[in-house]
């Protein structure tokens, strides 16, 4: 998944991947185990490891500043109410 075709939008309460008209990928912060970086030279930009087995196990939002992402999903409080539980 790649900008503009996808966009990733970062709530307190839900992480959402939109990928124009095709599919929308929806997740609470229970859904996601972990987001890390993936600096692969054909497929740079944030793995989302999830426990959620309807979708596919291997997400990657492309990105070229994948530690970026992390830091802005970081920012938003989305990890922080796992954290919290």
């Amino acid at each position: 998944m790649t900008p503009p075709l996808a966009q990733i939008v970062i709530r307190e309460d839900s992480l959402i991947i939109n990928h124009s008209l095709f599919f929308k990928l929806v997740f609470t912060s229970e859904d996601i185990i972990d987001i890390i970086p993936n600096y692969d030279f054909f497929e740079k930009g944030v793995v989302i490891k999830h426990n959620k087995s309807k979708y596919n196990s291997k997400i990657i939002f492309r990105t070229f500043k994948p530690d970026k992402l992390i830091e802005e999903i970081k920012n938003t409080g989305f990890f922080k109410q796992k954290n919290n539980d």
